[in-house]
């Protein structure tokens, strides 16, 4: 194990230290998803995690649990920490309202939830950020709450932490959410900075999109609501003021008429940058489309919703041969994908017209398993009960 890259170490200790993990080689896939091997092989990885991992606890962490837990909860004082001064700082505000106040004197400040994009800003860009304030200090920032009609994410929620609510909404989403980085990034990781960090090829937010989920931002005391959708202008550029900053979301559950399917195109299954990113939610009504949100991510400047091939599918029959021949004409005018090291512009519109129609068909009623290499639904809806 010592010959091990740090990462499948950093795994196997958190799987080794995760007493309700089944004992099969499922589990130990899953835990070791993303980390790359080009030395020891798979294989015996798998097979010594299976002898050591789910053994009962023996290490020097867990016998020193209850000492290291009683040192970290002291730390949870509920007090803002500085470090620094006015030039240079790094500051974490115990409040939203503190937050909010130390923004407005200095809106050029980084706001850092999970550094797993940050952090890359000063390790691979070598950019100086004078002024740090962190976000995971902030009472009541990461809440995730299931209320009628949906879920609400605290923008600081980890990805991990959101995972077990926003997978119950719909197997898809169980399936994608497992894609986003590995569990060391989901960890960190959190929702809120997946979104206002903007990128055209982030996982959550055509899915998002495709729900009709709503923004919170504020500024000051002031707070406001808009689509998410709403919230990306162009690349690089939101709609987000000086000294504004996300403070939660909410997620519509889709609803008993609705049909949702996500699918995401990478060169690697796990941990690897989306070429396309697409989500779809159709109202379905007597076998009729009566409202359609079509979004992907990888396709335009922004995470982007598909306005003409919504438009195309408004009213269409699913069991028409039309509705697919229509849609699939006008989603190639709805987008101008762009070629770069993930994909090619043609390779990314022809992913698109493929993943609408698959979406379609099985929308239509064609079983999962004629689609869909793996991740079926039937078999994760069972898994979900």
């Amino acid at each position: 194990m010592r010959l091990l890259h740090a990462r499948h170490r950093q795994s196997l200790f958190a799987l080794y230290h995760q007493p309700e993990a089944k004992p099969d080689r499922c589990t130990v896939n899953e835990a070791l998803a993303g980390n790359l091997c080009r030395c020891t092989g798979y294989r015996p990885i798998v097979e010594a995690t299976m002898e050591v991992c789910f053994e009962a606890l023996d290490d020097k962490f867990s016998r020193e649990a209850d000492r290291i837990t009683e040192i970290l909860s002291g730390l949870n004082d509920g007090e803002e920490i500085f470090i620094g001064n006015e030039t240079s700082f790094f500051d974490a505000p115990a409040s939203i309202d503190a937050l909010a106040d130390l923004y407005a004197r200095y809106p050029d400040a980084t706001l850092v939830a999970g550094a797993t994009d940050v952090g890359l800003w000063i390790t691979k860009q070598l950019r100086e950020l004078p002024r740090i304030i962190w976000l995971g200090r902030v009472a009541g920032l990461n809440r995730v709450e299931s209320i009628e009609g949906g879920l609400i994410i605290g923008a600081t929620a980890s990805l991990a932490r959101v995972q077990p609510d926003i997978s119950r909404l719909d197997p898809d989403l169980a399936a994608m959410w497992s894609r986003i980085g590995s569990r060391q990034v989901r960890a960190s990781g959190t929702v809120g900075g997946n979104i206002a960090n903007g990128s055209p090829i982030g996982d959550t937010p055509p899915m998002l999109i495709a729900l009709g989920a709503t923004l919170e931002l504020r500024k000051g005391e002031e707070a406001r609501t808009l689509p998410l959708e709403d919230f990306f202008v162009d690349y690089g550029r939101q709609d987000r003021g000086q000294a504004e900053f996300v403070t939660e979301l909410f997620v519509p559950e889709p609803g008993e008429n609705d049909v949702f399917r996500a699918y995401k195109i990478s060169k690697r299954f796990y941990q690897d940058i989306s070429a396309v990113m697409a989500a779809f939610l159709f109202t379905v009504e007597n076998g009729r489309i009566v409202n359609a949100r079509v979004a992907f991510g990888g396709m335009a400047s922004t995470p982007k919703r598909a306005r003409r091939a919504e438009a195309a599918l408004g009213g269409a029959v699913l069991s028409e041969s039309g509705t697919l021949a229509r849609a699939l004409k006008a989603i190639e005018r709805d987008y101008a994908p762009i070629s770069d090291m993930c994909a090619s512009s043609e390779y990314r519109a022809k992913v698109a017209r493929s993943l609408l129609a698959k979406a379609l068909v099985e929308a239509a009623g064609m079983p999962s398993e004629r689609t869909r290499v793996e991740g079926q639904r039937e078999v994760m809806l069972e898994n979900l009960v």
